[in-house]
């Protein structure tokens, strides 16, 4: 596998104590995960779950900070105010259509794994 130079954010946390799995969140919230059937299994999870909540951060931040550019360099183009909104939604709607059908199949598999 490739190595990556990415750089996810410390939060949120996820936690094993005993067969349960907590996670911290940024603002010190912490929410009961799930429960496993051993600390192993639910370190073991704990482990995949931090990697993939961290992920999802750094998706968010980089997508958000996107979608703030492309408004502004299509406010520069004289798009009206009030329709920049729907075009990104309309474009993002698009796009989407390439992630759907793998992140359906992995909740799907997540389902079943439960």
């Amino acid at each position: 596998m490739k190595k990556t130079t990415i750089k996810l954010p410390e939060f949120p946390m996820a936690t094993a104590e005993g067969n349960r799995i907590f996670v911290t969140y940024r603002d010190g919230h912490i929410m009961v995960w799930g429960e496993e059937d051993s600390h192993e299994d639910a370190a073991k999870v704990a482990q995949e779950l931090e990697l993939e909540l961290r992920a999802i951060e750094y998706v968010k931040w980089h997508v958000t900070n996107f979608i703030k550019d492309m408004k502004a360099q299509l406010k520069e183009l004289g798009l009206p105010e009030d329709h920049l909104e729907s075009i990104l939604v309309e474009g993002h709607k698009a796009a989407g259509k390439y992630l759907r059908p793998r992140a359906q199949q992995r909740v799907a598999e997540e389902v079943n794994r439960r």
